[in-house]
């Protein structure tokens, strides 16, 4: 379960989110006024009051610059402080981000139904987004393709300058100038913006205000009262301000996408939007993003839609906690665990690959894990038969694999698809298997290596990254088909390579340390006493000893999980 929260200058969101087997739920939700609150900590605990249930991650989104996990809010005398929040929350760490970033990162979240299509276009899966995104204030952010799933990048150029594209536009510049000096989008781009051109159309003599509406606009929200008044045509002044609000709309998310080359889409969020949907599906929108001159036939080919789902920023908060790391209890990125026996190991493995699957699953669609050989990894294989998990969104791919054939009793996928794969609903396409059966093991090898390249969409200087590895230990501390001795261990460059192990007078095929380090999350599961000797070596090693192969398991930039029972942990010194 995550904790999240969409801080905007009007309203504050918070909400529980469920990661679960099938994508992002929310499970509860308040809705605050934030102007009625000192600060955000105030609204978290009085969420928190109603809904006792638990969490493990926490992610906000808040309107301003996000510097040292710390943000002022744009529009409210609020700081946000990702360190008070995690003390607050008794959490590890909080993410913390940008409110455009979060709701950029929320996209992926969403369902056909929550966006409504502008213009067709020819999306570019992979090419960037530009997110724009008109409420209390004006937002924007992108999206990059990262080579597996488009990252989000916060921007403030909701304070950049207005750039009149006519003009009227122009007027209303000059208009604005001689209050504020210099004019910022947001200034325009806003609900306080649609007041302005409201005003400025008629101190122009552009239109006459009807009484009613002056009596709605001095009594509650002007900007509402001017949305509601032009969306109904019951004030011709309130729709030629609404009108000129959605082409300078237009025309600015002509800017931003030309800027970012958004040839992934552009998306149109905040509150907004919604409200004035049939304006903005209208030629003059339209009109203004596609523009003219030799850029035309791009924004043409640029998908463009709008976001009515309310939850897209909470989705992307829930996405950006998942993907924070939690670290060990000593702040490492090892986190060493020991159970009673290999049947709680078992269970709590279980746990583990769940948790790390179904946060793949909400933030990237998919969970990608390269599975271990083993006894004890088949404990935790059996007990995920009844998992509830979206196995159609699960990739399984093999560490390492013996030299026969994959009926043969010692093969690892045998095993595998015995203890688990034919018992769950997975397709077969997403059981990725090492073909040890091929001419040579050099050539089964280089098949596995392409095809691991072909599926994470990686360059020959890149580095395939899983969300979970899964390992096991040999009482002479190899791991995989890593084994003491071997030319494997020195291996650099390849990600997938054969080699004879002469003490077991044997082929194997294994994935190289290159790839086990670039994964997001690896965990040994080891039990048993005869482990004990190697598991000491490993996690605390003696001076001038030597080095075992799983030592050399030590993630890039990801964490580290050692699950043992207690008897392979009896060797272990204890620490106060």
């Amino acid at each position: 379960m995550i904790l999240c929260g969409d801080v905007g200058g009007t309203k504050t969101r918070i909400a529980l989110v469920d990661a679960a087997s099938n994508g992002l739920r929310i499970t509860a939700e308040e809705v605050y006024q934030s102007a009625d609150h000192p600060d955000l900590l105030e609204i978290v605990r009085s969420f928190r009051r109603s809904y006792r249930e638990g969490f493990e991650r926490a992610g906000f989104g808040v309107a301003g610059p996000i510097r040292d996990q710390s943000v002022r809010a744009t529009n409210l005398p609020w700081t946000v402080d990702a360190r008070e929040l995690a003390a607050e929350l008794a959490l590890p760490s909080v993410a913390l981000v940008n409110d455009l970033e979060a709701m950029a990162s929320g996209i992926a979240a969403l369902a056909p139904p929550d966006l409504v299509c502008l213009n067709a276009g020819v999306a570019d899966v992979r090419g960037n987004r530009a997110v724009i995104a008109a409420g209390t204030g004006l937002g924007q952010a992108g999206l990059f393709w990262d080579g597996r799933e488009h990252q989000p990048i916060a921007s403030e150029g909701g304070h950049a300058d207005f750039a009149p594209a006519d003009d009227l536009q122009d007027e209303l510049a000059w208009f604005l100038r001689a209050d504020l000096g210099r004019v910022e989008l947001e200034h325009v781009l806003s609900g306080h913006g649609l007041v302005r051109i409201y005003r400025f159309l008629e101190r122009t003599g552009r239109g006459e205000e009807p009484d009613w509406l002056a009596k709605e606009i001095e009594a509650g929200d002007p900007a509402a009262a001017i949305s509601r008044a032009g969306m109904a045509a019951r004030s011709k002044l309130a729709e030629d301000a609404i009108d000129l609000f959605v082409k300078i709309y237009g025309s600015q998310a002509r800017n931003l996408a030309l800027t970012l080359l958004a040839t992934g889409g552009v998306y149109i969020g905040g509150g907004i939007a919604p409200k004035i949907l049939s304006k903005l599906q209208s030629k003059p929108f339209l009109d203004a993003f596609l523009g003219s001159g030799a850029m035309r036939p791009v924004l043409e080919a640029t998908p463009v839609h709008v976001i009515v789902n309310e939850s897209c920023s909470i989705f992307g908060a829930a996405r950006s906690a998942a993907r924070t790391i939690r670290w060990g209890k000593d702040g490492s990125r090892r986190d060493v665990r020991v159970y009673a026996g290999p049947a709680e190991l078992a269970r709590a493995a279980r746990e583990e690959f769940l948790a790390v699957g179904r946060v793949a699953i909400a933030s990237r669609g998919k969970f990608t894990v390269s599975l271990a050989g083993g006894n004890t990894p088949r404990l935790l294989y059996e007990s995920l038969v009844d998992a509830d998990i979206a196995w159609d969104r699960v990739h399984v791919f093999f560490g390492d694999e013996r030299c026969v054939p994959p009926e043969h009793p010692g093969s690892n996928f045998r095993m595998i698809r015995e203890a688990l794969l034919s018992k769950v609903a997975i397709p077969e396409k997403n059981v990725h298997r090492i073909r040890a059966e091929l001419a040579t093991p050099a050539r089964a090898a280089f098949e596995y290596a392409a095809e691991l390249r072909e599926f994470f969409e990686v360059g020959e200087s890149e580095t395939p990254r899983f969300d979970l590895v899964l390992l096991g230990m040999g009482a002479d501390g190899h791991t995989a088909s890593l084994f003491p001795g071997t030319t494997m261990l020195k291996e650099r460059e390849r990600l997938v390579v054969a080699d004879w192990v002469p003490r077991l007078e044997s082929q194997r095929i294994t994935m190289t340390f290159r790839v086990l380090n670039a994964a997001e999350s690896v965990c040994f599961l080891a039990a048993g006493e005869e482990k004990a000797a190697a598991v000491r070596t490993v996690l605390q090693p003696a001076a001038g000893e030597a080095v075992p192969p799983a030592r050399l398991v030590n993630p890039t930039d990801g964490r580290l999980v050692w699950m043992l029972d207690r008897a392979a942990a009896a060797k272990l010194e204890r620490k106060s």
